[in-house]
Protein backbone atom coordinates (compact mmCIF):
# COMPACT_ATOMS: atom_id res chain seq x y z
CA UNK A 1 0.00 0.00 0.00
CA UNK A 2 2.79 2.33 0.90
CA UNK A 3 4.69 1.44 -2.27
CA UNK A 4 1.74 2.36 -4.47
CA UNK A 5 1.37 5.70 -2.72
CA UNK A 6 5.04 6.42 -3.21
CA UNK A 7 4.87 5.57 -6.92
CA UNK A 8 1.82 7.78 -7.37
CA UNK A 9 3.52 10.66 -5.65
CA UNK A 10 6.59 10.26 -7.89
CA UNK A 11 4.62 10.09 -11.15
CA UNK A 12 2.28 12.99 -10.33
CA UNK A 13 3.75 16.53 -10.38
CA UNK A 14 3.60 18.22 -7.04
CA UNK A 15 1.46 21.29 -6.59
CA UNK A 16 4.44 23.13 -5.11
CA UNK A 17 6.41 22.58 -8.32
CA UNK A 18 3.66 24.26 -10.33
CA UNK A 19 3.52 27.12 -7.83
CA UNK A 20 7.30 27.57 -8.10
CA UNK A 21 7.07 27.81 -11.88
CA UNK A 22 4.35 30.41 -11.59
CA UNK A 23 6.36 32.36 -9.07
CA UNK A 24 9.41 32.19 -11.35
CA UNK A 25 7.39 33.54 -14.25
CA UNK A 26 5.99 36.32 -12.04
CA UNK A 27 9.48 37.31 -10.86
CA UNK A 28 10.74 37.47 -14.45
CA UNK A 29 7.65 39.40 -15.61
CA UNK A 30 7.92 41.93 -12.81
CA UNK A 31 11.60 42.51 -13.63
CA UNK A 32 11.15 42.46 -17.41
CA UNK A 33 12.14 46.12 -17.76
CA UNK A 34 15.39 45.55 -15.88
CA UNK A 35 16.11 42.46 -17.94
CA UNK A 36 15.48 44.20 -21.25
CA UNK A 37 17.52 47.24 -20.16
CA UNK A 38 20.46 45.05 -19.12
CA UNK A 39 20.26 43.11 -22.37
CA UNK A 40 20.21 46.35 -24.38
CA UNK A 41 23.21 47.72 -22.46
CA UNK A 42 25.18 44.53 -23.11
CA UNK A 43 24.25 44.72 -26.79
CA UNK A 44 25.40 48.34 -27.07
CA UNK A 45 28.69 47.61 -25.33
CA UNK A 46 29.19 44.55 -27.53
CA UNK A 47 28.64 46.64 -30.64
CA UNK A 48 30.99 49.40 -29.44
CA UNK A 49 33.67 46.82 -28.62
CA UNK A 50 33.23 45.18 -32.02
CA UNK A 51 33.54 48.36 -34.08
CA UNK A 52 36.77 49.21 -32.26
CA UNK A 53 38.40 45.93 -33.25
CA UNK A 54 40.72 45.84 -36.28
CA UNK A 55 38.99 44.98 -39.54
CA UNK A 56 40.26 41.70 -41.01
CA UNK A 57 40.10 40.69 -44.68
CA UNK A 58 40.68 37.23 -46.13
CA UNK A 59 42.35 36.76 -49.51
CA UNK A 60 42.33 33.29 -51.10
CA UNK A 61 44.52 31.86 -53.85
CA UNK A 62 43.34 28.63 -55.50
CA UNK A 63 46.26 26.45 -56.54
CA UNK A 64 46.78 22.95 -57.83
CA UNK A 65 49.63 20.83 -56.44
CA UNK A 66 52.20 19.64 -58.94
CA UNK A 67 53.43 16.17 -58.08
CA UNK A 68 57.07 15.69 -59.06
CA UNK A 69 57.14 13.62 -62.23
CA UNK A 70 60.64 12.40 -61.45
CA UNK A 71 59.43 10.43 -58.41
CA UNK A 72 57.73 7.69 -60.42
CA UNK A 73 60.58 7.36 -62.90
CA UNK A 74 63.16 7.23 -60.11
CA UNK A 75 61.07 4.64 -58.29
CA UNK A 76 61.02 2.42 -61.39
CA UNK A 77 64.77 2.70 -61.81
CA UNK A 78 65.62 2.00 -58.19
CA UNK A 79 63.15 -0.87 -58.26
CA UNK A 80 65.07 -2.52 -61.09
CA UNK A 81 68.39 -2.07 -59.33
CA UNK A 82 67.14 -2.03 -55.74
CA UNK A 83 70.15 -3.68 -54.13
CA UNK A 84 72.76 -1.48 -55.72
CA UNK A 85 70.61 1.66 -55.50
CA UNK A 86 70.32 1.28 -51.75
CA UNK A 87 74.09 1.04 -51.47
CA UNK A 88 74.53 4.49 -53.01
CA UNK A 89 71.71 6.10 -51.05
CA UNK A 90 68.66 5.92 -53.33
CA UNK A 91 65.33 4.54 -52.15
CA UNK A 92 62.03 3.80 -53.87
CA UNK A 93 60.04 5.13 -50.91
CA UNK A 94 58.29 8.35 -51.89
CA UNK A 95 56.37 10.99 -49.98
CA UNK A 96 53.63 13.16 -51.43
CA UNK A 97 55.33 16.28 -52.73
CA UNK A 98 52.16 18.29 -52.00
CA UNK A 99 52.28 17.40 -48.30
CA UNK A 100 55.98 18.18 -48.19
CA UNK A 101 55.47 21.56 -49.87
CA UNK A 102 52.73 22.52 -47.42
CA UNK A 103 54.93 21.53 -44.46
CA UNK A 104 57.79 23.65 -45.83
CA UNK A 105 55.49 26.64 -46.42
CA UNK A 106 54.48 26.59 -42.74
CA UNK A 107 58.01 26.09 -41.36
CA UNK A 108 59.85 28.81 -39.44
CA UNK A 109 62.92 28.76 -41.68
CA UNK A 110 60.85 29.24 -44.85
CA UNK A 111 58.66 31.99 -43.39
CA UNK A 112 61.66 33.86 -42.02
CA UNK A 113 63.39 33.70 -45.40
CA UNK A 114 60.18 34.80 -47.14
CA UNK A 115 59.79 37.77 -44.78
CA UNK A 116 63.41 38.82 -45.25
CA UNK A 117 63.55 38.47 -49.04
CA UNK A 118 60.14 40.11 -49.53
CA UNK A 119 60.80 43.02 -47.13
CA UNK A 120 57.65 42.02 -45.30
CA UNK A 121 58.80 42.98 -41.82
CA UNK A 122 57.71 46.59 -42.30
CA UNK A 123 54.20 45.46 -43.29
CA UNK A 124 53.92 43.15 -40.29
CA UNK A 125 54.97 45.95 -37.92
CA UNK A 126 53.74 49.16 -39.62
CA UNK A 127 53.47 51.01 -36.31
CA UNK A 128 57.16 50.44 -35.56
CA UNK A 129 58.41 51.50 -39.01
CA UNK A 130 59.20 55.13 -39.72
CA UNK A 131 58.32 55.58 -43.38
CA UNK A 132 59.72 59.11 -43.64
CA UNK A 133 63.14 58.28 -42.19
CA UNK A 134 63.13 54.74 -43.62
CA UNK A 135 64.18 53.14 -40.34
CA UNK A 136 62.79 51.45 -37.26
CA UNK A 137 61.62 53.63 -34.41
CA UNK A 138 64.19 53.86 -31.62
CA UNK A 139 66.44 51.67 -33.76
CA UNK A 140 64.80 48.47 -32.46
CA UNK A 141 64.24 45.97 -35.26
CA UNK A 142 61.46 43.46 -34.46
CA UNK A 143 62.33 39.83 -33.87
CA UNK A 144 62.18 37.80 -37.08
CA UNK A 145 60.97 34.62 -35.34
CA UNK A 146 58.05 36.47 -33.77
CA UNK A 147 57.18 37.96 -37.17
CA UNK A 148 57.18 34.45 -38.67
CA UNK A 149 54.75 33.28 -35.97
CA UNK A 150 52.44 36.23 -36.71
CA UNK A 151 52.51 35.41 -40.41
CA UNK A 152 51.84 31.71 -39.73
CA UNK A 153 48.82 32.58 -37.59
CA UNK A 154 47.45 34.64 -40.50
CA UNK A 155 48.14 31.89 -43.04
CA UNK A 156 45.83 28.93 -43.58
CA UNK A 157 45.95 26.10 -46.10
CA UNK A 158 42.76 24.20 -46.87
CA UNK A 159 42.93 20.77 -48.49
CA UNK A 160 40.07 21.27 -50.92
CA UNK A 161 40.75 18.20 -53.09
CA UNK A 162 41.99 18.37 -55.80
CA UNK A 163 42.80 22.04 -55.18
CA UNK A 164 44.50 23.80 -52.30
CA UNK A 165 43.35 27.13 -50.90
CA UNK A 166 46.15 29.37 -49.68
CA UNK A 167 44.40 32.00 -47.54
CA UNK A 168 45.83 35.02 -45.73
CA UNK A 169 43.91 37.13 -43.20
CA UNK A 170 45.17 40.69 -42.88
CA UNK A 171 44.02 44.16 -41.90
CA UNK A 172 44.76 45.47 -45.42
CA UNK A 173 42.98 43.68 -48.31
CA UNK A 174 45.73 44.56 -50.81
CA UNK A 175 48.48 43.21 -48.55
CA UNK A 176 46.44 40.06 -47.87
CA UNK A 177 46.20 39.30 -51.61
CA UNK A 178 49.85 40.24 -52.16
CA UNK A 179 51.11 37.86 -49.45
CA UNK A 180 48.86 35.00 -50.62
CA UNK A 181 50.22 35.23 -54.17
CA UNK A 182 53.84 36.00 -53.25
CA UNK A 183 54.18 33.13 -50.79
CA UNK A 184 53.12 30.64 -53.49
CA UNK A 185 55.59 32.16 -55.97
CA UNK A 186 58.32 32.16 -53.35
CA UNK A 187 57.67 28.49 -52.53
CA UNK A 188 57.84 27.59 -56.23
CA UNK A 189 61.18 29.35 -56.53
CA UNK A 190 62.47 27.84 -53.29
CA UNK A 191 61.55 24.27 -54.25
CA UNK A 192 62.88 24.70 -57.79
CA UNK A 193 66.27 25.95 -56.56
CA UNK A 194 66.39 23.20 -53.96
CA UNK A 195 65.66 20.53 -56.58
CA UNK A 196 68.35 21.90 -58.90
CA UNK A 197 70.95 21.85 -56.10
CA UNK A 198 69.97 18.32 -55.08
CA UNK A 199 70.09 17.08 -58.68
CA UNK A 200 73.49 18.67 -59.33
CA UNK A 201 74.90 17.17 -56.13
CA UNK A 202 73.46 13.78 -57.11
CA UNK A 203 75.09 14.02 -60.55
CA UNK A 204 78.48 14.78 -59.00
CA UNK A 205 78.10 11.87 -56.62
CA UNK A 206 77.01 9.49 -59.39
CA UNK A 207 79.91 10.54 -61.58
CA UNK A 208 82.34 9.73 -58.77
CA UNK A 209 80.71 6.34 -58.28
CA UNK A 210 80.91 5.72 -62.02
CA UNK A 211 84.67 6.08 -61.93
CA UNK A 212 84.93 3.50 -59.13
CA UNK A 213 82.97 0.69 -60.77
CA UNK A 214 83.81 -1.54 -63.72
CA UNK A 215 80.70 -3.72 -63.68
CA UNK A 216 78.44 -3.29 -66.68
CA UNK A 217 75.20 -3.50 -64.68
CA UNK A 218 76.41 -0.88 -62.25
CA UNK A 219 77.52 1.41 -65.05
CA UNK A 220 74.15 1.09 -66.78
CA UNK A 221 72.28 1.97 -63.61
CA UNK A 222 74.56 4.92 -62.85
CA UNK A 223 74.25 6.27 -66.40
CA UNK A 224 70.46 5.98 -66.15
CA UNK A 225 70.41 7.76 -62.80
CA UNK A 226 72.64 10.54 -64.15
CA UNK A 227 70.31 10.92 -67.12
CA UNK A 228 67.28 11.20 -64.86
CA UNK A 229 68.95 13.77 -62.63
CA UNK A 230 69.96 15.78 -65.68
CA UNK A 231 66.32 15.77 -66.80
CA UNK A 232 65.34 17.04 -63.36
CA UNK A 233 67.71 19.99 -63.70
CA UNK A 234 66.37 20.85 -67.14
CA UNK A 235 62.72 20.57 -66.05
CA UNK A 236 63.29 22.61 -62.91
CA UNK A 237 64.95 25.40 -64.88
CA UNK A 238 62.17 25.43 -67.43
CA UNK A 239 59.21 25.26 -65.04
CA UNK A 240 58.47 28.33 -62.88
CA UNK A 241 55.40 26.84 -61.16
CA UNK A 242 57.28 23.98 -59.57
CA UNK A 243 55.30 23.21 -56.40
CA UNK A 244 51.89 24.78 -57.00
CA UNK A 245 50.16 25.98 -60.14
CA UNK A 246 47.83 28.96 -59.91
CA UNK A 247 44.24 28.16 -60.83
CA UNK A 248 42.92 31.47 -59.57
CA UNK A 249 45.29 33.97 -57.90
CA UNK A 250 44.22 35.94 -54.86
CA UNK A 251 42.49 39.28 -55.39
CA UNK A 252 41.98 42.02 -52.78
CA UNK A 253 38.74 41.11 -50.98
CA UNK A 254 35.98 43.70 -50.83
CA UNK A 255 34.17 42.33 -47.79
CA UNK A 256 35.64 41.93 -44.33
CA UNK A 257 35.35 38.64 -42.45
CA UNK A 258 35.54 40.15 -38.97
CA UNK A 259 34.52 41.72 -36.77
CA UNK A 260 30.84 40.96 -37.39
CA UNK A 261 29.34 43.95 -35.60
CA UNK A 262 25.67 42.94 -35.75
CA UNK A 263 26.37 39.35 -34.74
CA UNK A 264 28.55 40.45 -31.83
CA UNK A 265 25.87 42.88 -30.65
CA UNK A 266 23.18 40.18 -30.75
CA UNK A 267 25.37 37.67 -28.89
CA UNK A 268 26.25 40.27 -26.27
CA UNK A 269 22.58 41.16 -25.82
CA UNK A 270 21.73 37.47 -25.46
CA UNK A 271 24.47 37.07 -22.85
CA UNK A 272 23.10 40.09 -20.96
CA UNK A 273 19.59 38.60 -21.12
CA UNK A 274 20.68 35.27 -19.66
CA UNK A 275 22.87 36.87 -17.00
CA UNK A 276 20.18 39.31 -15.87
CA UNK A 277 17.55 36.54 -15.58
CA UNK A 278 19.95 34.42 -13.56
CA UNK A 279 20.78 37.27 -11.16
CA UNK A 280 17.13 38.24 -10.64
CA UNK A 281 16.10 34.65 -9.94
CA UNK A 282 19.08 34.24 -7.61
CA UNK A 283 18.10 37.38 -5.67
CA UNK A 284 14.49 36.21 -5.44
CA UNK A 285 15.58 32.78 -4.22
CA UNK A 286 17.90 34.12 -1.52
CA UNK A 287 15.26 36.62 -0.38
CA UNK A 288 12.64 33.88 -0.08
CA UNK A 289 15.13 31.61 1.68
CA UNK A 290 15.88 34.27 4.27
CA UNK A 291 12.16 34.74 4.95
CA UNK A 292 11.75 31.03 5.61
CA UNK A 293 14.84 30.95 7.77
CA UNK A 294 13.97 33.91 9.96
Amino acid sequence: MNESNESDSMSTPKKNDFIDLVKTYEVIRESSKKILLTSAIFGVFGYIYSINQPVIYRAEAFVSPIESSDLSSMANITGQFSGLANLIGFSNQTVSSSQLNIAIMQSNSFLEKFITDSNLLQKIYPDLWNENENKWQNGNKPDLRTAAEILRSSLSIEMNIPLRIIAVEWTDPDIAAEIANDIVKFLNQHMREQKIDEANNSILFLQKELKKTSLVNNENMLFTLIEEQTKNVVLANAREEYAFKFIDPAYPPKEKIKPLNTQNAVLSALAGLILSIFLILYQAYTKNFRKQLF
